[in-house]
């Protein structure tokens, strides 16, 4: 293959050759574009859930430092009163 002068190869490949070449690389090139958008939609999903922990984190500490401001204890239902 040679580079021509805009972005494009020229391809130096009989007709069959040629034929496969571009039937696998479109095949190759679905498959890859199916990877990206899964991988996308689980990066998307992945930081959701790890926003939603820290915000859930964020709030209880919030909570005990109330809690504790206020002086109260939060009551343990394993442990009888």
């Amino acid at each position: 293959m040679k580079r021509s002068s805009g972005s494009e190869l020229d391809c130096d490949f009989p007709g069959l050759a040629r034929q496969i070449l571009y039937a696998e690389l479109g095949k190759h090139l679905a498959g890859y574009v199916q990877t990206h958008q899964q991988t996308a939609r689980t990066l998307a999903k992945a930081k959701a859930t790890m926003e939603a922990a820290a915000k859930a984190t964020q709030e209880e500490v919030e909570r005990k430092a109330e809690e504790r401001k206020k002086g109260t204890r939060p009551v343990n239902p394993s442990f009888p009163v």
